[in-house]
């Protein structure tokens, strides 16, 4: 019989490592003392204290006055010494017969490699490979759906699902420590490394809202003045009662020649219409190196651009209409590798700003992708190839 007045050591096995848990304190009080006294050798106990006891499920060994002799618990250095005897709180005898976790039908969770396109596998067969998914024991309802690291893993990121119940004969899977938890995958992930000094061209990179594009005739300025400030005066009249000493306005003439100008401006004239003035710089890691693009066709309303890649790679760069990106793409297999989600004129953006699609060698941010927007005075090539209507301009 344990006493108040004496400093008491129990021992615990473990329900999933099967270790031995010593629990030493001198702060029992009569209710404590009461419910340990009264559990048998081999009884299953609940403990909630994540801090000192993380796995929830363990059975009671035996215990013992720290100063009895043969009292070998109280000399352990593993000890957990709880001087407040704050633990004893959170042991509850539990309604499981049986460890919870030598039950070969125990759920198991899924931990899925937030950049792996897998799957769920089958529960069953699947061998636990951190590149792809990890099955495991552990309790992870608090993090169903989370993206979470897992000790001894920290540079990847894993989606948790479940729970899953394996089938008959299953083995318990791995146990995990869950070190972080976060929202989503791009949350997890860290952010990609500044580009180094050798990546950023020696220039002073224009801005991307810079109005090159734009060249208006005297004719479509007189067009565009008399069509606003004509019908700014019937929207003051019809909202205000400002009346204008003008009579006589033909307002369908107005909208007439304002739309054959609009008409105008969007054909494919001649060179100095529609002809940027920037070129394009495409930077990239070795053995990428990094290249002057060339203007290609006219694509969903945005020039494209073409170069190849030291290594080989021939890619584009074209506007996509449908979703409102710049993508860049192998045009030899057809693989996206990228995407810059920013409406410009030009594909300029940082190697922050572009956002992996496929982890495609040297059409990637991982490999040092970034677009810069120069002068093209600066290369002895002329941008342009071709002044005429551009051959293809079709939909992507």
């Amino acid at each position: 019989m344990i006493v108040e007045s004496q400093c008491i050591c129990v021992t615990l096995r473990d329900c999933i490592t099967q270790d031995l848990v010593y629990y030493y304190t001198c702060k029992q009080n009569s209710s404590q003392l009461a419910f340990i006294n009264n559990l048998s050798q081999g009884q299953l106990l609940q403990i909630n204290d994540a801090v000192n006891f993380p796995n929830t499920y363990y059975t009671f060994q035996g215990s013992c006055f720290a100063t009895a002799p043969g009292c070998t618990c109280a000399a352990q250095a593993n000890k957990i010494t709880d001087d407040n005897a704050t633990s004893l709180s959170f042991w509850t005898i539990s309604s499981e017969t049986v460890c919870p976790n030598l039950n070969v039908n125990n759920d198991v969770y899924l931990l899925t490699n937030c950049l792996a396109d897998i799957t769920t596998p089958d529960v069953d067969t699947f061998v636990n490979n951190p590149a792809f998914a990890i099955f495991t024991s552990t309790d992870l309802s608090l993090y169903v759906d989370m993206v979470v690291n897992v000790s001894g893993y920290e540079d990847l990121c894993f989606t948790v699902s479940g729970p899953f119940s394996p089938g008959e004969g299953a083995q318990a899977r791995p146990l995990v420590t869950i070190t972080n938890a976060y929202s989503t995958c791009e949350c997890c992930l860290p952010p990609p490394p500044p580009p180094g000094c050798c990546e950023i061209p020696k220039y002073t990179q224009k801005p991307v809202r810079d109005f090159f594009r734009i060249t208006v005739s005297d004719e479509d300025i007189r067009v565009n003045t008399n069509f606003a400030n004509n019908y700014y005066k019937l929207y003051m009249g019809m909202r205000y009662g400002v009346n204008s000493c003008c009579t006589g306005i033909d307002y369908d003439k107005l909208w007439i020649d304002k739309e054959v100008i609009d008409l105008e401006n969007i054909k494919y004239s001649t060179c100095t219409a529609i002809l940027p003035t920037l070129c394009l710089y495409v930077t990239g890691n070795d053995p990428c190196g990094s290249q002057v693009a060339t203007y290609n066709d006219f694509i969903n309303g945005k020039w494209s651009f073409k170069f190849t890649r030291d290594t080989g790679v021939n890619a584009i760069i074209y506007w996509d209409i449908q979703n409102s990106y710049w993508v860049i793409k192998n045009e030899d297999t057809g693989v996206i590798g990228a995407k810059l989600p920013i409406n410009s004129d030009y594909p300029i953006g940082t190697n922050a700003q572009w956002l992996v699609v496929n982890k495609t060698a040297c059409l990637s941010p991982d490999c040092g992708l970034s677009t810069w927007g120069v002068d093209c005075s600066y290369y002895d090539a002329d941008p342009c190839n071709n002044c005429d209507k551009p051959q293809n301009a079709v939909a992507q």
